[in-house]
Parts: C-alpha cells; sequence; structure tokens
C-alpha cells in the first residue's frame, strides 16, 4: 500500500517489519524519519475468516496513524502542507501582578490600585475579579483554554477598576506571551506590560499547565 502522491514532499522513510505486527497487533514508538521525528501507532486489523480454510496473506490491512513532531527548522518541514492538527487543552493561570503604586491626589485620598486583567487566547476571553486596594494583587484564577499552536498568542490587558459608575475604568497596559514560550519557561513566566510601545514596570505572572 502506497502512501505518497506525486505532489507530496518526502521527508525520509521507515520501515516496519510485517513478523513484528504479527507478533505484536500494536506497535508504538518514536522513529527518526529524514530530518524529523515521527511518533507512530501501527495496529495490524484482519478480516473475519474461517481458520479451517488457508487465505492469502495479503489481505491482511495494516492502519497507520502517525503524527509528526517536527525538531527541525529545514525549509522542507515548513513547506510540508498535510498536517496532523492536535487540540491540547491547557489551564492558564493568571497567578499575580507586581510594580503597581499608589497614586497620591492632591486633596483627596491615594488612590490604591484595584487591579483586574482581561485575557485572550484567540476567540476565548475571560476577565479576573477585582482585587481592592492593592499594588501586588494575586488572583490565582484559572480557565482551560484549547490551543492547535504552539505559537497561539495569550493576551493581557490590566485595568484599575473605577468606583466611579460613570467612570471609565483606567487601563495601564498590554502584554502578550506565545503558549509556547509560556512553556517552555517551565509554564510560569512574568510579563510586562507596555503602554504605546513604553515599558511601564507592571509585571503579571501567568502559568500554563498541559492537561491530560
Amino acid at each position: 500500500m502506497t502512501l505518497i502522491q506525486d505532489t507530496d514532499t518526502v521527508l525520509g522513510s521507515t520501515t516496519i517489519k510485517f513478523d513484528d505486527l504479527q507478533e505484536t497487533p500494536t506497535i508504538e514508538g518514536r522513529r527518526d524519519v529524514g530530518e524529523a521525528q515521527l511518533e507512530c501507532s501501527v495496529r495490524l486489523t484482519t478480516p473475519e475468516v474461517d481458520v479451517a480454510t488457508p487465505y492469502d496473506t495479503s489481505s491482511l490491512r495494516p492502519t497507520i496513524t502517525a503524527a509528526a513532531k517536527t525538531q527541525s527548522s529545514s525549509s522542507a518541514l515548513q513547506t510540508t502542507r498535510e498536517a496532523v492538527i492536535e487540540t491540547r487543552k491547557i489551564r492558564l493561570t493568571a497567578v499575580k501582578g507586581t510594580g503597581f503604586s499608589v497614586r497620591k491626589r492632591m486633596f483627596k485620598k491615594d488612590d490604591i490600585p484595584d487591579v483586574y486583567l482581561n485575557l485572550q487566547v484567540g476567540t476565548q476571553k475571560w476577565k479576573t475579579s477585582v482585587i481592592p486596594n492593592s499594588t501586588t494583587p494575586q488572583w490565582n484564577e484559572s480557565k482551560m483554554v484549547e490551543s492547535t499552536d504552539n505559537k497561539n498568542v495569550i493576551s493581557v490587558e490590566a485595568y484599575d477598576k473605577n468606583k466611579g459608575t460613570m467612570d471609565a475604568d483606567d487601563f495601564y497596559g498590554s502584554a502578550t506571551i506565545t503558549i509556547g514560550r509560556l512553556l517552555l519557561s517551565g509554564g510560569t513566566a512574568d510579563v510586562e506590560l507596555q503602554h504605546k510601545g513604553e515599558k511601564l514596570g507592571l509585571f503579571i505572572t501567568l502559568r500554563a499547565e498541559l492537561v491530560q
């Protein structure tokens, strides 16, 4: 059975012995294929037959499912058109904020921040609770998100909640980080807020955990 078409880009090849499949109906493992690694599961299925009747072994049809994980920057891998898309569930947590300060006011009580966050991953959005009167807000609030690409961006916006119902909340700034970078940082990272391209010295701690 051939799996290669004329328009496909061949990255490499690997061989699984038919005898191995007869001994073990399902083989799972990781193999080097050219400049990539292939994680594959090969399962041998047979039609229902009368064991007393000889049959042609060519009727055995191995079913192969594979997901290639690229570990190379080769342009050949980048131009491969067919890819297995895996949706992963990630528990994303807004942990805390640091660097916020009290705003001094003339003839008024000093304004201690009441900070909350707006977060977004793709089309998935949510808002944390407001932490009143704190320059070091701690939320430790989590949400399950789905991601199909490590390049998916986590966007964070920080606001100071105004007590007046007619007043708009004060916008501090925003920050972004990719899911892949957050996971490669050990699952926890501090992102610095910026406003109009200026770094503010205000940091939001985010945590990401893969959920099986």
